[in-house]
């Protein structure tokens, strides 16, 4: 049974990219990319930076070799008929092609399940929401009878920016499974069922977007690990308010841009970073903005010869961030803490962190797990006001036996695949500046050997009454 609901603006994009399994794709391969965006629409609400995604977006990949449809010249605001058509040439033209892409920015929305792409020519009709749109499944199943190796489909989902009518649909979009074709990958730019932002009103693009035009031409990084720097850069400009999820069949490592192309040599990147780092040193950007440009910088030159001295401001920044945090806020309930250490021997951490709490009048309580088996059995049936994880331990179940130093991170990849939004804090054995970025591009909220610091970073990250 259908139950209304409200629609709020969105912007989609999807892309499905077609790749060779190689992990060095030539740019003699055919790249075909279909751009197709909507900011003018006849009866729903404009948007404004849905052209803008698609004229940046078009420019990087020309840069890299596709071929593009659509996109500025030919894919901006266009009805349901000019939708088809463009999507009828593109399907021609995957023929023979190692790369296709197709990305979509404008209005969306989940009807009866079914994810719609609105055309300019929507109507607010809901009896004719479906009828009027184009079907997400219709673009996925092309792509995925296309005569291609590798599919990736990513979609952008923009529902906060004010459109209202009513339709039979649900919050945010459904999922798409990965698994219908081999070697796929499925990208939301939010979890399946949330709504995504739209960016601040001064900025170009939506926080998606702006990620994804960040990250896609990067030298050398096979497609895992560009969106690994896409959904930690999409968590940080939102303050972990926006998650991006994934799903993948994929079996090999694809790079889509081999290293060593023109204009994107060692000595290109290291003159890249020195700009870089040197607009940074130089801004005059608040606290918050430093640290969001500074982790970037390290997820994108974690070996520069500047990375030592931004990893020491980052940890400065991140120190005085968390001080005047937990010091502005008042707290007077208790907080629930889950402490996953395979030794539990952290009696003189929770002593402090316990000492710390009262003198704040709270309530500083622990549930203790061993393994990331028994902790995912523990948040399956309670919630947490925070999660703490040594670092590595040993672990015993299917996936793996035995010591492993990633045992905290793989715990937090489980919580976060399952849509648990609770702040995760890595209690390390080192405070060195690499554990305190990392954390950030796997979803995590901050990494410390420091009890007193471990307490400030759970406070900073608790709603204050």
């Amino acid at each position: 049974m259908a139950a209304v609901a409200q629609l709020c603006a969105m912007r989609l994009c999807v892309g499905a990219c077609a790749l060779l399994l190689s992990a060095m794709p030539c740019l003699s391969e055919k790249r075909v990319a279909l751009l197709l965006g909507n900011n003018q629409y006849q009866y729903l609400n404009s948007l404004e930076k849905a052209e803008a995604d698609v004229t940046e977006l078009e420019s990087k990949l020309r840069a890299i070799g596709f071929i593009v449809h659509g996109g500025e010249k030919g894919g901006l605001n266009l009805t349901k008929q000019q939708l088809a058509s463009l999507l009828n040439a593109f399907a021609l033209d995957l023929r023979g092609a190692s790369i296709g892409l197709f990305f979509f920015a404008g209005h969306g929305a989940q009807v009866n399940g079914l994810n719609l792409l609105l055309p300019t020519d929507a109507t607010t009709d809901p009896k004719q929401a479906q009828s009027g749109a184009l079907l997400l499944d219709e673009v996925a199943n092309l792509l995925g009878q296309s005569p291609v190796a590798v599919r990736i489909m990513i979609l952008d989902a923009c529902r906060n920016n004010g459109l209202k009518y009513e339709l039979l649909s649900g919050k945010g979009l459904s999922s798409v499974d990965a698994m219908k074709w081999p070697n796929t990958v499925v990208v939301f730019s939010t979890a399946a069922g949330q709504v995504a932002s739209d960016g601040a009103i001064r900025a170009k693009h939506s926080p998606f977007a702006q990620a994804l035009i960040n990250n896609i031409d990067q030298p050398g990084a096979n497609i895992a690990a560009m969106l690994q720097g896409v959904f930690a850069e999409v968590y940080q400009t939102t303050s972990g308010e926006q998650l991006p999820f994934l799903s993948t069949s994929m079996i090999e490592p694809i790079t889509l841009v081999p290293p060593g192309l023109p204009g994107t040599s060692d000595q290109a990147s290291t003159k890249t970073a020195h700009r870089l780092w040197q607009g940074i040193t130089t801004s005059q950007n608040d606290r918050p903005e430093q640290i969001r440009r500074i982790q970037a910088f390290l997820r994108t030159f974690p070996n520069s010869e500047f990375s030592a001295e931004a990893g020491r401001k980052l940890r400065t920044l991140i120190s005085e961030e968390i001080v005047q945090k937990a010091t502005a806020k008042e707290f007077t309930r208790s907080i629930d803490i889950l402490w996953v250490d395979d030794d539990n021997l952290n009696l003189a951490e929770k002593t402090t962190m316990k000492s710390l709490g009262a003198s704040r009048g709270m309530d500083v309580r622990f549930t203790d797990a061993k393994s990331t088996r028994e902790a995912m059995a523990i948040l399956d049936h309670q919630k947490f006001d925070a999660i703490i994880s040594d670092a590595g331990r040993t672990e015993e179940d299917e996936e793996v036996k035995g010591y492993s130093n990633q045992a905290g991170y793989r715990l937090l990849g489980k919580v976060r695949q399952k849509d648990i939004r609770t702040p995760f804090l890595i209690y390390s054995t080192s405070n060195d500046y690499k554990y305190k970025a990392e954390i950030y591009t796997k979803f995590g909220q901050g990494s410390t050997n420091d009890p007193i610091e471990l307490f400030s970073l759970v406070l900073s990250h608790l709603p204050s009454n």
